[in-house]
């Protein structure tokens, strides 16, 4: 049985990120962008980095392009990936935020770390560093194509923007991840 990565997108707070890092959640994922619910401050990110061992952090600034450099100033204990929502910037940092499925996905998968769609299926094939985000489709119908990662944010998320355990602990049974 082909068991994908998780990445939780949309942490906003310590106690969230380390939960998650406790349950052996692969990606944990903050908001930089301008706009969103999910946004925390650069100074609230840089207190809760340190305290996290995770295999990787995603940081997502939408299309700001300015707030690149004081993510890749943060110090972590682990790799930092940059999630962009368009293509100016390439390579092995960077996640590429897909909403409509290019024809030029492969050519994109070589150059980013990681793609993620945010989009409703039928997807084409995917290349092998291919998130999809659950808040677009069916954890059913992105199951079926086998990606590299789930990708999930308002899907687990409480309506006062907190991890809803019960939500995540469900989406992880779903994933044959070891639930405890």
């Amino acid at each position: 049985m082909h068991i994908p990565k998780l990445k939780i997108n949309f942490l906003t707070n310590l106690a969230d990120a380390r939960a998650c890092a406790g349950w052996g959640i692969e990606y944990l994922g903050f908001s930089l962008e301008r706009g969103s619910l999910y946004k925390i401050s650069l100074a609230m990110l840089q207190q809760i980095v340190p305290w996290l061992s995770v295999p990787a952090l995603v940081i997502d600034v939408g299309a700001d392009i300015s707030a690149i450099q004081e993510v890749e100033n943060l110090e972590a204990n682990c790799p930092i990936y940059i999630q962009l929502q368009n293509v100016s910037q390439k390579g092995e940092n960077y996640i590429l935020s897909l909403y409509e499925i290019p024809n030029s996905l492969y050519e994109l998968s070589e150059e980013f770390a990681f793609l993620e769609l945010r989009c409703a299926p039928p997807w084409p094939p995917l290349p092998t560093n291919c998130f999809i985000n659950i808040d677009y489709c069916s954890i059913e119908e992105a199951i079926t194509v086998k990606p590299f990662g789930i990708s999930a944010g308002k899907v687990i998320n409480s309506p006062n923007l907190q991890l809803d355990f019960d939500k995540l602990d469900n989406l992880r049974y779903r994933l044959g991840l070891e639930c405890d």
